[in-house]
């Protein structure tokens, strides 16, 4: 595995759930094991990391705060 694309994906996903939880309170935090799994060829040009920022973001808030 390629490290360098693993940590960039890992930022990814940390500004989404940075996004999803800003209007959290600190009480309702909590912690979350994630698995994100896929084949989509890195540097595709899909937009492959501005989905997962969303997905992450809308998965964190909707786990802590609900429908």
């Amino acid at each position: 595995m390629d490290h360098k694309f693993e940590n960039n994906y890992a930022k990814y996903f940390a500004a989404g759930y940075l996004t999803g939880i800003k209007d959290i309170s600190k009480d309702k935090l909590k912690g979350a094991c994630v698995l994100i799994e896929g084949n989509i060829p890195v540097a595709s040009g899909v937009s492959s990391s501005s989905a997962l920022c969303v997905c992450s973001s809308m998965a964190i808030h909707y786990f802590l705060a609900g429908p």
